[in-house]
């Protein structure tokens, strides 16, 4: 049991957010335009998990996982990127302001982590800061890639126009027109 249980009124003091279990939503505490993922999001998500008020937030589906942070040479990390789990969504303010959201933060389900705000007249536009990680296509380390690309036959495509394929067929048959190359 954490200091919330016995003054749960302190949480927005020392919180951006709020998180309601029963209706999974993480709520923008009034006021706040900037959110790092990790430290008012993330972190604050633990801390609540453990209880406070009497309730044991532990009984609601998980809102959130992480992937990153493992070590790497030259005392560098992996970037941290979240997703936000089981229908957990982030849900501003109303008003109109600019939401500020550093870290790399993503659904599980694909769609956006960010809900409307309630009430008609609202402007709320959400800049996400993210890192710039390297994301992989996993089709392979560079050089795996061009040896693909120069080792492939172009023979299948030379029938399509405008390709690449139609370009190396087009050098082909006009440098046999060329009389230094006799």
């Amino acid at each position: 049991m954490t200091a919330w249980a016995f003054y749960p009124e302190y949480w927005n003091f020392y919180h951006k957010v709020t998180f309601d279990g029963p209706n999974k939503l993480i709520l923008v505490n009034d006021g706040v335009i900037a959110l790092d993922v990790q430290i008012d999001l993330y972190s604050d998500w633990k801390e609540w998990a453990l209880g406070y008020d009497g309730i044991i937030p532990a009984k609601y589906l998980e809102a959130m996982r992480s992937v990153g942070g493992d070590p790497l040479p030259g005392g560098r990390v992996v970037g941290a990127t979240y997703f936000l789990t089981n229908g957990w969504r982030i849900k501003p303010w109303s008003g109109t302001y600019r939401l500020s959201v550093a870290g790399n933060l993503y659904t599980e389900e694909g769609d956006s982590p960010y809900l409307a705000a309630d009430g008609l007249l609202n402007n709320i536009f959400v800049e996400s800061v993210v890192s710039t990680l390297v994301e992989s296509t996993g089709v392979g380390t560079s050089e795996e890639i061009a040896e693909a690309v120069w080792g492939t036959d172009l023979e299948p495509y030379e029938s399509q126009d405008d390709t690449a394929g139609q370009d190396v067929k087009d050098i082909k048959r006009n440098t046999g027109l060329i009389p230094a190359t006799l």
